[in-house]
């Protein structure tokens, strides 16, 4: 059985999102007995609606329109919106309005954003209107008080499409039904609308769930005003043993391995020798090795490459990496850390987990051969599957297409490790 959603308004372009979604729509009546999966409400909002939303659990989506504070006083609005609002959504003459002030750069934005939280919202999406950030990129800004970050993406001819907002709104908030957190929903939300232009003919397209890296937005701490400069495209991964000293990177590479990540989790005094003795050989068998988390070491030590993990994209100097001419490779694990990967334009992506995983604690659920596929269709960059992958599971997961495989105890906990390495190789087909 499909999600549902109930939106207050009778508005076709809802509708239409919704269903090619393939989510059940219950517009306007308020119904008490079914609970829907997410809720979308735009303009004002009524008694008898408050007090359903008051006993709701679920996702709720407020489109705040000018004409909310036409018909309802502002204390009654921010009173409403304190009780359910999970995504406030509004643009800067809206909040402008609504806060009673000038809204002029980006930074304003920001605090703006910011402001608008006290209204009761969990998060709020601020748009950027063109006069303020210019007609070749659109710009969002969103923020939870916690964790904050733009949306930019080159603007498509959109004038002719007035329902825009209302397509971005529900896509939301149908990603929110279909399960998905709060930021991927925005990252679904603005592929969605960028397609529905993007395919447009005559009239909005409404198609089925975003599949195109055409369509995917940049994420980044400040907007985009033009694509990142990519780092340097790598060679062919095939197999990608991830190990965690020298002696393992000597066999690996005797065997015939060609990708290898060295991946130390304790900072020891023997870990520079670890690295340099592998960078060595690495070069000797003309192999490629990615220096997990120490980048600083892979730059004075002349490494080829380098793999980063979300939280290390905080503090590392990408663009002396970049200067310097490695390899990057950068994990991701939701649609949200793949629009932050995509501002950076990596060398490859690595996807995961692929199956659910022991070699390391992961907050994110595994997401399978499936979704694995998805975003083989969807991504344009070389991709890495990763977690939980063994030899049973090897055929299936290299027959998406993914340019690399990684593992860990599928070859450092087997019986025999060098056995079980050539046996990966074969299945890997190269």
């Amino acid at each position: 059985m499909s999600a549902s959603v109930w939106i207050n308004t009778e508005k076709e372009a809802d509708v239409c999102t919704l269903r090619a979604l393939n989510l059940q729509v219950h517009p306007q009546h308020v119904n008490y007995s079914c609970q829907p999966h997410a809720i979308k409400m735009e303009g004002v909002v009524s008694p008898e609606e408050l007090n359903l939303l008051k006993h709701y659990t679920g996702p709720v989506v407020l489109d705040f329109t000018l004409s909310s504070l036409q018909h309802i006083d502002k204390a009654n609005l921010l009173s409403a919106g304190r009780f359910f609002a999970d995504i406030l959504i509004l643009n800067t003459l809206e909040a402008e309005s609504l806060l009673s002030r000038s809204i002029a750069t980006p930074h304003a934005m920001e605090e703006a954003a910011h402001e608008l939280l006290t209204l009761g919202a969990k998060s709020v999406v601020l748009c950027g209107e063109p006069h303020l950030l210019g007609r070749a990129w659109t710009h969002e800004y969103w923020t939870n008080g916690v964790t904050s970050f733009w949306l930019s993406q080159k603007s498509v001819p959109q004038a002719r499409y007035p329902d825009l907002r209302t397509v971005f709104t529900s896509a939301i908030t149908g990603a929110l039904a279909q399960g998905y957190t709060v930021e991927d929903a925005l990252i679904l939300g603005k592929m969605y609308v960028h397609q529905a232009v993007r395919q447009a003919q005559s009239s909005l397209f409404f198609g089925g769930f975003p599949e195109d890296e055409a369509d995917l937005p940049y994420l980044s701490s400040t907007p985009l005003y033009h694509a990142p400069h990519p780092f340097r495209r790598c060679p062919p991964l095939g197999l990608y043993p991830v190990v965690d000293r020298f002696a393992w990177v000597e066999m690996l590479l005797k065997l015939g391995v060609k990708t290898i990540q060295l991946r130390i989790k304790e900072k020891s005094a023997a870990l520079e020798v670890e690295m340099q003795r592998s960078i060595a050989l690495a070069k000797k068998y003309r192999a490629t090795l990615f220096i997990n988390d120490y980048w600083e070491l892979a730059l004075k030590l002349n490494a080829e490459a380098v793999h980063l993990g979300q939280s290390d994209l905080d503090s590392a100097d990408l663009d002396a990496i970049r200067k310097q001419g490695l390899l990057l490779g950068v994990s991701t694990h939701c649609y949200y850390e793949v629009a932050r990967a995509h501002a950076i334009c990596p060398s490859y992506i690595a996807i995961g987990p692929v199956f659910e995983t022991d070699s390391k604690e992961m907050p994110f659920a595994a997401q399978g051969v499936e979704r694995l596929q998805r975003w083989q269709r969807t991504l344009n960059y070389p991709l890495v599957a990763i977690g939980g992958i063994n030899k049973a599971r090897m055929p299936a997961v290299a027959a998406t297409g993914v340019q690399g495989v990684a593992l860990i105890s599928a070859i450092t906990k087997a019986e025999d490790p060098q056995q079980a390495t050539l046996e990966l190789l074969s299945l890997m087909g190269k």
